[in-house]
Order: C-alpha cells, then sequence, then structure tokens
C-alpha cells in the first residue's frame, strides 16, 4: 500500500468515527429535546441547532425526523431490556418473571425510556402502524423469550410475551404522570 492509500484509509476511518459521534450526538439532542416537549413539537431544525449542526448536515445523517424517532425507539426498547434482563436467567417462568419485577423495581432510572415509549406508542402505535414498529417490540421481545425456549412450554412464552407487553404499558402510563 502507497504512503498516499494509507493516509487516505486513515482519513476514511477517522471521518466515519466522526460521522458515528456525530450521528450519535443528533439522536441524543433529539431524545432530550422530545422528552422536554414531545415527538410532534420538535422539528428537525430544532435538533440541529440543539445539536450544533446545519439543517444540511443533519439531513445527510438521516432521511427526515422520523427516522430518528424510530432509532431512539430502538434504543429505549434496547436500554429497557438491558437494563430489566441484565442478570435474569431463562431456565424457568419464575425466573423470567424477575424481569418483570426488575422493569418495576428499576423505573427511576429508566423513567425516561419509558416516557419517550409512551409517547412513540401515542403517535406511531395508533396512528401510523407500521411494520418497522411492530419488529422492533416483537424482536425484543422475542429475542427474551428465544433464551429460554428449550424450558418454555409454547402457553409460557405467549404469557410472558403478554405480561411484557401489559408490563410495558403500565410502566409507560406511570411515567407520564
Amino acid at each position: 500500500m502507497t504512503e498516499n492509500a494509507s493516509k487516505m484509509q486513515r482519513y476514511n476511518e477517522v471521518r466515519k468515527q466522526q460521522i458515528s459521534v456525530n450521528k450519535e450526538e443528533v439522536i441524543n439532542s433529539a431524545l432530550s429535546l422530545f422528552l422536554q416537549s414531545d415527538i410532534n413539537t420538535v422539528s428537525m431544525n430544532d435538533i440541529a441547532k440543539n445539536a450544533g449542526i446545519s439543517r444540511a448536515t443533519m439531513y445527510r445523517y438521516f432521511k427526515d425526523k422520523e427516522e430518528i424517532i424510530f432509532i431512539i425507539a430502538s434504543k429505549m426498547m434496547e436500554q429497557i431490556f438491558e437494563i430489566a434482563f441484565r442478570d435474569v436467567s431463562f431456565e424457568t417462568s419464575a425466573k423470567i418473571t424477575e424481569g418483570y419485577k426488575n422493569m418495576v423495581a428499576r423505573f427511576d432510572e429508566l423513567s425516561p425510556a419509558y416516557q419517550y415509549m409512551a409517547m412513540f406508542d401515542a403517535i406511531y402505535t395508533k396512528a401510523h402502524p407500521s411494520k418497522d414498529l411492530t419488529e422492533i417490540y416483537s424482536g425484543q421481545f422475542q429475542r427474551l423469550i428465544e433464551h429460554g425456549k428449550d424450558n418454555l412450554t409454547q402457553p409460557e412464552a405467549i404469557r410472558h410475551i403478554m405480561m411484557l407487553n401489559l408490563t410495558m404499558d403500565f410502566l409507560e402510563d406511570l411515567s407520564l404522570i
């Protein structure tokens, strides 16, 4: 590899890393604004300004506000499940139930995630049902249940999916009070 090609490769790697950092800053900025106000009232201009980038740069990173909204929803779901089910084994139904208890016990820590998901659900689940949304939810739930599939009967797995949905709905509603 020539010296110029090596420099170009390093430049491209640094640039990709900076773009990744910038995208994460935009996502964090958007989340902060959404939680302060709500998803409907925050514009792409608001997000760009809060993130300290130009609107044109933001559109290079994301095609529209909805893309940011869905990325954040996915991150919030991952955060909830990572924290609530971190130390839970899936050997028995009783062990999985510990995850629901963790969702409630860690409510204060997870409250912003539940609040965001409540706003997201109110807008997208009811008004704009989508395949992407279904995949976010079912993917997280299925991932949990898959860990214990060898130890769970089908009715138990279905019950756990229902319990996860009910627990999420309750905690989302509670976060808005």
